[in-house]
């Protein structure tokens, strides 16, 4: 089975090149290719492999939409660019397409930048269409201090997505300032969660021993629901941090603060040499408790060469509307809960 992989700007290039570098299960019949107006991104791209010893990567395709210079932050900009060079990805995807089958396809951009925030909604249509399979956009949240026209274009580029019909898995990197220590450490907690995350699915559908019970990729893309989904790709490498602590960490590294919508539905995977199965059954619990879940599909994953313990969660049905912090910037997030309070000084209050 071969899973496409598709980024557009210089944040889902640098998480596919991260990605590629660090699981190498994922470089086994994908393909991936790496969409930029700046052409020294793909100059970087090649140093990075180069530096992990990585000699073949035939399967890497690198395009330049536009003049390679960049878009800016200018989103309707990266937006014209894309469409003006579409034909470029749309043959190069169709022609790979007839060799290799497709299952899926990813499309990875950061929201809040010129080329990516507009253009993957129009990407992950026009691959839709010309290929026939489904198309999970997977994307970032820019911190609430890079101010106005960034977070815009991070929340037009959401609801667009929306808009389009799709319901992008979102790491919102705002979430990082809880825990990491510089900004180029959070950058990399999000590559690496999406890496992870990436890599258990490809695991979990070319498993050589039966997942328990078996998964396709159908049964994960078939429990999608509107708006967007979160994930949390937790790894202990032992087992007694992880039966007192998983709790806590599954909470920590969840990718997204949002509310249900109405209900939500979860994909579970459990990964380890040998994984207990009351703490399957602990962690499902947990899940539909904590997310009001309708539907979850849970599978075990046992094999001798797996090392620690690793739970993938993913969970669909969060609102937009809800994301915490809220999508403006930090300063104006902060007016915002101070105007209440003044209204209410103004009217004779304490």
């Amino acid at each position: 089975m071969s899973i496409l992989f598709v980024s557009i700007g210089s944040g889902g290039q640098r998480i596919l090149t991260e990605a590629y570098i660090a699981y190498s299960n994922l470089r086994l019949g994908n393909h991936f290719v790496l969409i930029n107006t700046s052409s020294s991104d793909h100059e970087r791209t090649f140093r990075r492999f180069e530096a992990a010893n990585i000699k073949e990567y035939d399967n890497v395709k690198t395009i330049v939409v536009g003049e390679g210079f960049g878009a800016g932050k200018d989103a309707e900009l990266g937006l014209k660019m894309y469409e003006a060079d579409r034909s470029k990805v749309i043959d190069h995807v169709k022609e790979v397409h007839e060799k290799l089958n497709f299952r899926l396809a990813f499309t990875v951009g950061s929201l809040g930048g010129g080329c990516a925030s507009l253009a993957i909604s129009q990407l992950s249509k026009d691959i839709a269409e010309a290929l026939k399979i489904r198309v999970i956009p997977m994307v970032t949240l820019p911190f609430r201090r890079e101010g106005r026209l960034i977070v815009d274009n991070a929340l037009r580029g959401l609801r667009r997505l929306s808009e389009f019909g799709f319901n992008p898995l979102v790491y919102d990197n705002e979430l990082t300032l809880e825990f990491a220590r510089t900004v180029d450490e959070g950058v990399r907690v999000a590559n690496h969660s999406f890496a992870r995350l990436i890599s258990t699915l490809i695991d979990v559908v070319a498993c050589e021993d039966f997942a328990v019970p078996p998964i396709d990729i159908i049964d994960v893309t078939r429990i999608m629901l509107p708006q967007c989904g979160g994930f949390s790709p937790l790894f202990y490498d032992n087992i007694k941090d992880f039966t007192r602590t998983w709790r806590d960490g599954l909470a920590r590294s969840f990718s997204l603060k949002s509310k249900v919508l109405t209900r939500s539905n979860a994909f579970l995977a459990c990964k380890a040499k040998a994984f207990p199965q009351s703490l399957v059954e602990d962690i499902t619990r947990f899940l539909k408790s904590r997310f009001n879940v309708a539907e979850m599909i849970p599978t075990v994953l046992e094999k001798k060469d797996y090392v620690g313990y690793t739970i993938t969660t993913i969970i669909w049905g969060f609102s937009i509307d809800d994301i915490t912090p809220s999508l403006m910037p930090r300063e104006e997030a902060a007016e915002a809960v101070k105007r209440p309070r003044l209204g209410f000084l103004k009217r004779g209050g304490l």
